[in-house]
C-alpha cells in the first residue's frame, strides 16, 4: 500500500475525528475500536468543548446500549475513561 503524506491542521484533524466518532458510534463493526484508538491517540489536540460533546454523546449511547454489542460498549467505555482523565489534567 502506498503511503501519502499531507499536512492537516490540528483543527482539521480534530474535526475529522469527531465526524468519525459520530459516524462510528452505533455501527456495530470493527470501526468502533479503530475510532476509539484514533481518538485516544489524538486527545491532546482536541478542544475541551469537543471532548465534552463526545462525553455527552457517549452518555446517550450508554443509556440506550441494551441492543449494542458488548465489545463495542467496552471500546466506548475505554474512550470515556481516557477523555475524563484528559479533562481532569
Amino acid at each position: 500500500m502506498k503511503t501519502l503524506s499531507t499536512e492537516v491542521s490540528n483543527y482539521q484533524l480534530s474535526n475529522l475525528l469527531i465526524q468519525s466518532f459520530r459516524y462510528c458510534i452505533r455501527r456495530r463493526t470493527y470501526a468502533a475500536g479503530e475510532c476509539v484508538e484514533d481518538l485516544i491517540q489524538h486527545l491532546d489536540i482536541m478542544p475541551k468543548q469537543w471532548l465534552e460533546t463526545i462525553l455527552t454523546d457517549l452518555e446517550g449511547y450508554f443509556v440506550n446500549a441494551e441492543h449494542e454489542d458488548q465489545c463495542d460498549i467496552n471500546e466506548w467505555k475505554k474512550l470515556k475513561i481516557a477523555i475524563l482523565r484528559k479533562i481532569k489534567n
